[in-house]
């Protein structure tokens, strides 16, 4: 009689899955997710900062070519424009609207973008800045910035922590630089 003892009550013969064998299967697909979710959110979110990065280094690459050939720096639209970066993007979250020839693809994903120059004649300086827009991803603000004539800081990315709700309808406000 031990040996035709079964745990899980299978006759010979018999085929399928008792309710035992499955709530098993479904603990380890449970554990399993458990422990990956946390890592897939960790590898977004450095994709998403990464990409950010980059972004902000080629706008600030754009600036520069921009002011090669107009003597002052120039805001997103003017860039696009002279064809120094490329078009069809918003560069905030909040106009992703379906309209007609309005583009839904961001500048950069997750994060709502804002390219503060000067309205004079000779802006010397500009400040590019990425603010993400989903807070639960826990996205770093990051900028990048140029004051001509005094140092070039285009290199250097500034991190600052996440940015919580309670900004104004121009977006957050500017931290420090």
């Amino acid at each position: 009689m031990i040996q035709n003892f079964n745990i899980f009550n299978h006759q010979s013969g018999e085929s399928g899955m008792t309710l035992a064998e499955i709530l098993v299967v479904v603990g380890i697909i449970l554990i399993i997710g458990t422990l990956a979710i946390p890592s897939i959110r960790q590898v977004k979110r450095r994709h998403f900062e990464d990409v950010a990065i980059l972004k902000l280094k080629d706008s600030a690459n754009a600036e520069k070519r921009y002011f090669s050939h107009f003597k002052r720096f120039g805001n997103y639209h003017e860039l696009v424009d002279a064809g120094f970066l490329p078009p069809g993007y918003t560069t905030r979250l909040e106009y992703w609207l379906p309209i007609t020839g309005a583009s839904t693809r961001p500048f950069i994903e997750a994060y709502s973008v804002r390219f503060l120059v000067p309205q004079s004649p000779n802006s010397l300086f500009f400040k590019i800045v990425a603010y993400p827009v989903d807070e639960s991803l826990g996205l770093n603000t990051y900028n990048i910035n140029m004051f001509l004539n005094f140092e070039d800081r285009s290199d250097l990315i500034y991190q600052d922590p996440p940015i919580r709700k309670g900004y104004d309808d121009d977006g957050p406000p500017i931290g420090h630089i």
